[in-house]
């Protein structure tokens, strides 16, 4: 087993959510610092598009790239970069997705559409937050 696979399975879960994001460029997404029990990710599953935080540089991201953010830290996710920026839980509340709590029951993913254009990317988000 790989160490990511023996860190996720001895890691005591309080709260997950998985869901599916399909956006139409152009689009831009940021996510402040939370708080350290935190852990977000993302996987593309189409098109394409940009990664940034203050502990990776601006990357591009292809359908099968994925990335992993611990402790609550920051990151910005783009269609491309110098995109208009939009907060990430702005995005949420004004498009239905539940917020990520401890006393949350496991949902089944969501899939939020946005925007008409052809020019998209589909994204898979999963939140996890752990025991301290």
């Amino acid at each position: 087993m790989d160490v990511l696979g023996e860190v996720l399975l001895t890691t005591r879960l309080l709260a997950s959510a998985i869901n599916i994001l399909d956006l139409a460029a152009p689009w831009g997404l940021t996510v402040p610092p939370e708080r350290s029990n935190l852990a977000l990710g993302m996987i593309v599953l189409d098109g394409r598009c940009w990664f940034v935080s203050d502990s990776w540089p601006l990357t591009e991201m292809h359908p099968g790239d994925c990335m992993l953010t611990l402790r609550g830290s920051g990151h910005r996710c783009m269609s491309a970069p110098g995109v208009e920026m939009t907060s990430f839980f702005d995005f949420r509340s004004a498009h239905g997705i539940p917020p990520l709590t401890v006393d949350q029951p496991h949902e089944p993913p969501l899939v939020t559409r946005v925007g008409t254009g052809d020019k998209r990317t589909r994204l898979l988000v999963f939140g996890l937050i752990a025991q301290d």
